[in-house]
């Protein structure tokens, strides 16, 4: 069965249109099963383009940061998903939230909310991480003070450090106790990267 050799190739989850294309080639009309597949939820179109493969055909539990890394590349989870994951903020992100270096953009899919803001080159690979799932799926994370400087470059009303605090402490509902234990430097180079004041420093630090 040609979605079982697709299986057997592919050794993460997600795969592409030519991939898919390649083990249909012998049906004469490869798009209708194509198309049978993703109404029996054997796989399960991301975005045009790009699949998984559907509950039966699994072998391990989807990680949403490697797809959110592969839906709109190139792009690294960051703001409001990365901070909640670090447990820097306590409610639970509602989307996965991620920065690239092309347009502002959103995917819905069946595997949640994917949210992407704009990044410059030249403030983009500061403070990212990689992060290893497997041998075979990795994905790029903001660290915790790439994750915080990406939130505060979004929030354009911030004027002093009173209202930085405001929003940090009242609206975000962070601990003071855990920004402190950022690294200050980091925030410094991350900061000056963006051409941010240093606001943010005198509203943990001060």
């Amino acid at each position: 069965m040609a979605l079982q050799d697709l299986r057997q190739a592919v050794q993460g989850e997600i795969f592409d249109y030519p991939m898919l294309m390649h083990h249909l080639r012998e049906y004469k009309k490869p798009r209708d099963k194509v198309t049978q597949l993703l109404k029996d939820k054997s796989i399960i179109r991301l975005k045009k383009g790009v699949y998984i493969f559907g509950p039966n055909y699994q072998r391990n539990l989807i990680c949403l940061e490697i797809l959110a890394n592969v839906i709109y590349s190139p792009s690294y989870v960051s703001l409001e998903y990365a901070l909640s994951k670090y447990g820097l903020i306590p409610e639970r992100a509602y989307a996965i939230t991620s920065v690239s270096l092309k347009r502002s953009n959103t995917f819905k899919t069946d595997m949640g909310l994917f949210i992407y803001k704009v990044r410059t080159r030249s403030t983009y690979s500061i403070g990212i991480n990689q992060v290893e799932v497997s041998p075979h799926g990795r994905y790029l994370i903001a660290g915790k003070e790439k994750a915080l400087v990406d939130l505060i470059s979004q929030a354009k009303d911030i004027q002093d450090v009173k209202e930085m605090q405001d929003y940090l402490y009242e609206n975000m509902r962070m601990e003071k106790s855990e920004l402190r234990k950022l690294s200050q430097k980091l925030l410094y180079e991350i900061l000056e990267s963006y051409k941010m004041s240093d606001i943010l420093i005198k509203a943990i630090y001060d």
